[in-house]
């Protein structure tokens, strides 16, 4: 059988749920199955393989390890992994280096090219916005329920295929379907294939979540067991002030407090927030308790914690927590364990932290008031080295501003970064009249500074300054106003750069081509494509100039997935925010690049502008320094600078 191409789409049954413990845990499960294995060799007829019924086949078990057959899945990751649970010690096929995990280098995933070109992450509605024939069916999820999770009648554990053989036989249609319309997805979008060099970081990508990272059991395990104990004496405590039987009943603690003369109508962070603020100090301090013990009690610190436990393996092992291009600007999102949004170390000195860490492990932190606050902080410090390695985390120094200024052309910041200087504390010199030798890291210029840039940037104004907190700096509106201006009237090539784009879109969209320095905006068909410094582009689907009755101006629109909502739907956009994906998507380009000249088997994490390498103990800093920054092929006039440390755990 002269096999090229393989295109593929399995159900399976698992006890776990897969969208909470990831498919590495998901497929490991004792009574992990494959049920159903549908497939088209290259471009024969789609067919159907009943594994409750009969083996794979010689010829698809070799083609499955074979590197030079390639193998299409839409999140190709998911048939990958549950497909090297058939690769055991008893077959014949052995994986040579790793002997649990089918290697990525002859997997494409339909999903990741889907996602590259601006489409959704869901094989159904990247069938229906191509407006293909063969889409998913949608009355799948109903079998998905029935035969591969646990059965919602006791008389049994899960459904078998004689429970009901009519269903059965509409779930292997069901996966005959997905095959075919993931082929036509392939087909519809392999003429605009992933470039190389995405290619081998999708290939990266997989090794990096194959090798996955060490976490800490007693520490997670302590950290929830301590929580467990606070949230106990804080029900206690409530129960004792008030003499509710309940402290979580919303009703019970809201009579109380109608019975204290402070009635509230929510018992919401902003409501108690208010409440605290009307008490009379001396006089109504026994409310304030309960309130602020109320507070304490909603808080929980250890929901990660808890991911990070149900994600593991036996051997303590967290995989599969990257998402390869699951944003338009390409960068990276967090599967199971939401790695970037962890709290930071804050105000925590390293030896602070240490402290608290040991603490915890040694089952003697203080159960107090703080506590919801630290476990919050340790959360990094739950990712650990393996045996006889250590951690080194290096990053990149303010990589956007630097990207940004490098791509608008604004020389003075270009020059101020080539120099050393220091980016928070010119601007606040240059918003304040300060002398820049004055302003320190502690200084409330500086943090003026500091909220002037992560706010303006792109085509932000006062709302901005106001979301990144110039209120709780003490800023007045008309204030904000004049930073703004201010700002503007020293970054023009940055304004104008927004200005730019925003023209260059809409010309684009009439059929002209215009190049703007390091970015050319082209039309496709029905697409709007921005080539990007690093040999590929961003992806504009459907745009249009329409009227925006908001601001009452022709706006730009395109399709994409709405980032709060979760829907395909139309979306605005305007010059600041274009820039500000050409940024983030080149900023990305950036940590990309270091990513593969890395080795690939010493990277275990990787968040935003930082990654985390698994190294020996005799390694040195400089050099891994030194490779983040050695000038970029593709941006080799981009000062780059940055910074790393050594560690038994991680942190930030």
């Amino acid at each position: 059988m002269n096999i090229e191409t393989l295109n593929i789409d399995i159900e399976t049954y698992s006890p776990l749920d897969l969208t909470k413990v990831g498919v590495y845990q998901y497929a490991a499960h004792p009574d992990f199955k494959i049920l159903l294995f549908a497939y088209k060799i290259n471009e024969g007829p789609t067919q159907i393989i009943d594994l409750n019924e009969e083996d794979l086949p010689y010829a698809l078990m070799e083609a499955l390890i074979a590197k030079d057959i390639k193998k299409y899945a839409f999140n190709a990751m998911f048939e990958r992994i549950c497909l090297s649970s058939l690769l055991d010690e008893k077959n014949p096929f052995t994986l040579k280096g790793n002997p649990r995990f089918l290697q990525p280098y002859s997997w494409h995933c339909t999903a990741a090219h889907s996602s590259y070109l601006g489409l959704p992450h869901k094989l159904g509605q990247v069938g229906a916005v191509l407006k293909l024939e063969e889409i998913k069916d949608p009355a799948g999820m109903n079998l998905i329920n029935y035969f591969c999770k646990p059965s919602r009648t006791k008389d049994r554990e899960r459904n078998l295929p004689e429970n009901d053989p009519q269903k059965w036989e509409e779930f292997k249609s069901y996966c005959i379907q997905d095959v075919n319309s993931e082929y036509a997805i392939a087909q519809a979008i392999k003429n605009y294939p992933l470039p190389e060099r995405e290619r081998a970081l999708y290939i990266l990508d997989q090794l990096i979540n194959d090798r996955g990272v060490r976490m800490d059991r007693n520490l997670i395990e302590n950290a929830i067991h301590t929580e467990g104990l606070h949230k106990e004496v804080l029900k206690t405590k409530i129960c004792g002030l008030t003499g509710i039987e309940n402290p979580n009943s919303y009703i019970q603690l809201k009579k109380w407090l109608d019975k204290e003369g402070l009635p509230v109508s929510s018992l919401d962070k902003e409501h108690v927030e208010n409440a605290l603020s009307v008490l009379i100090p001396g006089e109504q301090d026994h409310i304030k308790e309960v309130l602020e013990a109320r507070q304490l009690l909603g808080k929980t610190a250890t929901k990660k914690y808890e991911a990070i436990q149900r994600t593991a393996s036996k051997q303590d092992i967290l995989r599969g927590m990257f998402g390869y291009y699951r944003t338009r600007t390409g960068r990276w999102a967090s599967y199971n364990v939401q790695l970037h949004n962890l709290k930071t170390t804050g105000d925590l000195t390293a030896e602070d932290l240490t402290n608290y860490r040991n603490q915890l492990l040694a089952q003697s932190l203080p159960i107090d008031n703080d506590l919801p606050d630290i476990l919050s902080k340790l959360i990094r410090t739950s990712f650990i080295p393996r045996e006889g390695k250590k951690f080194l985390v290096v990053d990149f120094s303010a990589i956007e501003a630097r990207v940004l200024a490098w791509l608008a052309g604004e020389f003075w910041r270009l020059d101020l970064f080539k120099r050393g200087g220091k980016l928070y504390e010119e601007t606040a010199s240059m918003l304040t009249g300060k002398p820049i030798e004055e302003i320190t890291k502690d200084s409330p210029e500086r943090k003026r500074g500091k909220v002037a840039e992560l706010a303006l940037g792109y085509q932000g104004g006062v709302k901005a300054l106001e979301r990144m907190g110039g209120r709780k700096l003490g800023l007045e509106e008309d204030e904000m106003d004049s930073i703004k201006n201010t700002w503007r009237s020293q970054n023009a090539n940055i304004c104008q750069f927004w200005y730019n784009c925003q023209e260059a879109f809409e010309m684009a969209i009439m059929g002209h081509t215009t190049t703007l320095g390091k970015v050319t905006f082209r039309k496709g068909p029905g697409v709007i494509f921005i080539d990007l410094p690093a040999y590929r582009h961003l992806v504009y689907l459907s745009p249009k100039i329409e009227y925006d009755k908001d601001f009452e101006r022709d706006s730009i629109t395109y399709e994409g997935l709405n980032s709060i909502t979760h829907k395909w739907e139309r979306l605005k956009s305007y010059g600041g925010k274009i820039v500000e994906n050409i940024t983030q998507a080149a900023a990305r380009d950036c940590l990309a690049e270091i990513m593969l000249r890395l080795k690939k088997e010493y990277i275990v994490l990787h968040v935003h502008d930082e990654i985390v390498l698994e190294v020996e103990k005799d390694e040195e800093l400089q050099g891994y320094i030194d490779i983040f920054e050695k000038p970029i092929p593709w941006a080799p006039d981009l000062p780059l600078k940055a910074d790393g440390y050594f560690s038994s755990f991680y942190k930030k």
